[in-house]
């Protein structure tokens, strides 16, 4: 995680956000959820004992922010949150326009599809006995998820096929712009090309660089349907597995 800004209202433009919403999914969910949506993670903050509490940060470029999401009331049939996004800038990178179009815009962005208000509902039925169960829940399943441990076995298996499809006459090609890069066995080695701007021919001297440098080549491209959660690599290597030509 970035290292957290400090904002100097003298140097940055800031605008801070607010909201409340409802849903029916659990803090956890609520949380993996949002920083689906965020595009950053979000980390249990225990200096805050009296109510469950998530927040992050990042840092330019376009706009840095400081995020809280809260887990506030439980009720019955759901749960209230609020979500607090501070956002800045250093002044000489925008206008103040620019930036608050992009702040507008990226707040806007990650409530999208919630059932927002701008005050908390009713809360006759807010229970504090179901807060702090939901709560606990979350923290446990946090800590469940955080405990899981890959199976390994499956995906040595999975980077062996892929040797074997090289060594059999498959590739992996990506291209663009500027260029593109291949990799495949050349029937002694296994050895990465680039073309383009930039050119380059290296011998990847065993399996492990090979398999290396394979993962280097796809490392957003099989992540970021998940981004910022890391899939498993089983996923990942399934993933890359597909891109074999």
């Amino acid at each position: 995680m970035a290292a957290k800004p400090t904002k100097d209202k003298s140097e940055n433009w800031t605008q801070d956000f607010s909201t409340y919403f409802w849903s029916a999914s659990h803090p956890f969910e609520a949380k993996f959820a949002m920083e689906r949506t965020l595009r950053l993670l979000l980390a249990r903050d225990t200096t805050q004992t009296g109510q469950l509490t998530y927040s992050g940060y990042d840092t330019p470029p376009v706009i840095g922010r400081e995020v809280q999401l809260r887990f506030e009331a439980a009720l019955p049939e759901g749960n209230w949150y609020s979500l607090r996004v501070d956002a800045w800038v250093p002044r000489a990178w925008y206008t103040e326009a620019e930036f608050r179009g992009y702040a507008d815009g990226s707040f806007g962005y990650s409530i999208r599809g919630l059932q927002t208000a701008p005050t908390l509902g009713v809360l006759d039925a807010a229970s504090r006995e179901l807060y702090d169960r939901r709560a606990r829940d979350a923290v446990d399943e946090e800590a469940r998820r955080a405990s899981e441990k890959e199976d390994p076995a499956p995906v040595v298996a999975l980077k062996q096929e892929i040797l074997t499809a090289l060594r059999n006459g498959g590739s992996f090609r990506t291209a663009h712009h500027e260029g593109g890069t291949s990799i495949y066995f050349d029937g002694k080695s296994f050895v990465c090309s680039e073309y383009g701007e930039e050119e380059s021919f290296e011998v990847l001297g065993t399996e492990g660089e090979a398999l290396d440098r394979i993962k280097e080549l796809y490392d957003w491209e099989s992540r970021k349907g998940s981004f910022p959660h890391r899939p498993p690599d089983l996923d990942v290597w399934g993933f890359i597995q597909r891109q074999l030509i």
